[in-house]
């Protein structure tokens, strides 16, 4: 496997992707919630809930540290 290199929008973006499938399978209710405070608005094109982009960002830096 080659190495993918991803901005932070983009790995947030395939994070989300990559759970929302999972939420297709498995049918669960706390992950289509999580995945409703994780999901981009269009006004700011950050998480409904602010506090997600920065524990995103903070997740970010601990694996690049």
């Amino acid at each position: 496997m080659s190495d993918i290199l991803l901005n932070d929008k983009q790995a947030y973006l395939a994070m989300y992707y990559f759970l929302a499938e999972l939420q297709l399978r498995t049918h669960s209710d706390d992950l289509a919630s999580f995945l409703g405070d994780l999901q981009i608005n269009g006004f700011d094109n950050k998480p409904m809930d602010p506090a997600m982009w920065k524990d995103w960002l903070e997740a970010v830096q601990r694996v690049m540290g």
